[in-house]
């Protein structure tokens, strides 16, 4: 039940003076509850000692840091299940229509959704702000981002968020293309109007996180063309697992053929598209051997896609860089799986 907003305003059928001392009460439990919360605002690995206890059977997802100070109110993980990002503002009166967005992405996978308390005296904006830079350092790409009314009517659509009323509403998609499953982020931010059942005072921030991830696949699935420009336009680069070499070789294999001709069908479908071809490798041998092998690699796909003749040689350009931007850590095999491959960068 929420608390009413004025001194004497009641809720219901309930009298004025019980609704008096409720409010005192509420009042008193959220200022006991959110006075206990460390505001520091900046992103950390785990909640810090003295801070109010998680919900039971909670945790950070592995992808996601914590907002220093926050707390986890509400968890819920699901090893497989669906989940429609939106991509686009709603589609007027589309209560009963199955499509609700102008664009949306449909998923399969594994599903976590939490929602953290913010410490008070931090806005919405500055934990945007705050995961913003984190996941763009780690290599997301923003897919949408929303404010306002438009963020706020997502809540109400989507059916996907958990309790919340508030303003200053901010909504925003993120994506990781991975080996082993692309990941999204989808954050939700407001500024609560207050909530007892969850211990938010009024303007404190309420931020859902939801953490969906493909079902495994393996490392052959091709990147389509489509998808390539997608990731291009959003990202600025994709990255390609489909393009094989044997170690320590640059000749191309031929299993690498399929994904070659989706990148042909890329640059034929946008002409104006000039590309850098970025070979990358893992870190074993030295970063002088590796840096070789990765321009030879990069060259050798240009090679294969100029001798399509689809394309000039002037839309695309070779750059090796060894082991200098990994994915992932190179200390294990898996890691090292996802740092040896092939980008295309736009120009």
């Amino acid at each position: 039940m929420a608390i009413p907003r004025h001194r004497g305003e009641t809720r219901g059928d309930m009298p004025d003076g019980y609704a008096v001392r409720l409010e005192a009460v509420m009042k008193a439990m959220l200022l006991l509850m959110t006075g206990l919360c460390v505001a520091v605002g900046v992103l950390t690995g785990s909640a810090g000692a003295g801070e109010i206890t998680d919900v039971s059977g909670s945790k950070d997802h592995p992808l996601m840091k914590r907002y220093d100070g926050a707390v986890i109110v509400h968890y819920d993980h699901k090893a497989f299940d669906e989940y429609t990002v939106p991509l686009g503002k709603e589609i007027p009166n589309a209560e009963f229509q199955k499509e609700q967005f102008i664009k949306s992405l449909h998923l399969e996978g594994e599903v976590t959704r939490i929602v953290y308390s913010i410490p008070n005296g931090r806005s919405p904006l500055e934990v945007m702000r705050n995961y913003e830079q984190d996941l763009k350092r780690r290599g997301f790409t923003t897919a949408y981002t929303v404010t306002g009314g438009e963020a706020e009517r997502i809540f109400y659509i989507s059916k996907q968020f958990d309790r919340a009323q508030g303003s200053d509403h901010r909504f925003s998609v993120w994506k990781l293309a991975r080996v082993e499953g692309n990941a999204h982020v989808i954050l939700y931010a407001l500024s609560s109007i207050g909530d007892p059942y969850w211990n938010f005072a009024r303007g404190q921030t309420q931020l859902q996180v939801h953490v969906i991830v493909d079902k495994s696949m393996d490392g052959n699935k091709l990147v389509g063309a489509d998808e390539m420009a997608e990731q291009i336009t959003t990202g600025g680069r994709v990255a390609l697992y489909g393009i094989y070499f044997d170690t320590n070789k640059t000749d191309i294999k031929p299993e690498s053929e399929p994904t070659l001709q989706e990148i042909a069908k890329l640059l034929t479908t946008q002409p104006s598209l000039k590309l850098l071809v970025v070979g990358h490798t893992d870190n074993v041998g030295t970063l002088a051997a590796n840096m070789d092998l990765s321009q030879r690699r990069a060259q050798a796909v240009v090679n294969a896609l100029l001798s399509k003749k689809t394309v000039g040689k002037d839309r695309l350009m070779p750059v090796g860089v060894s082991f200098a931007a990994p994915m992932a850590s190179n200390q294990t095999e898996e890691g090292r799986a996802k740092n040896r491959r092939v980008e295309l960068v736009q120009q």
